[in-house]
């Protein structure tokens, strides 16, 4: 049986659907501190909120992703919040075609076994 903890760490490439969704949100995150930056600067809470809607959303959409911890911490440090770290995130993450896929087998491992023709 798959252990959930490693599955977690090990996850595999989410689809391109999915990361093109999640770059919508980090772009429009990101838009918006820069745009905004004058005014949410100056308002923590505000700003904070909006990065730790972010960081559910993302991860709603992601999944757990270890370079997640690393966007956060930057942004919780208030020179380099101002760069776009929630879109750099996005972008690390590996995304895969559908024609990529390997099909899962029943215990939660990846078939590696060619079909035979």
């Amino acid at each position: 049986m798959l252990n959930p903890f490693l599955a977690v760490i090990h996850s595999r490439p989410v689809s391109r659907r999915r990361k093109i969704l999640a770059l919508g949100v980090a772009i429009s995150n990101d838009t918006l501190r820069l745009l905004c930056g004058g005014l949410i600067g100056f308002i923590d809470p505000i700003d904070d909120l909006a990065d730790v809607i972010t960081a559910v959303v993302l991860a709603m959409i992601l999944g757990f992703q270890w370079p997640m911890v690393c966007a956060c911490i930057a942004e919780a440090i208030p020179g380099v919040a101002v760069l776009p770290t929630w879109t750099a995130f996005v972008l690390l993450v590996p995304s895969t075609n559908s024609a990529d896929k390997q099909p899962l087998l029943p215990d939660g491992k990846l078939n590696d076994k060619k079909p035979v023709p």
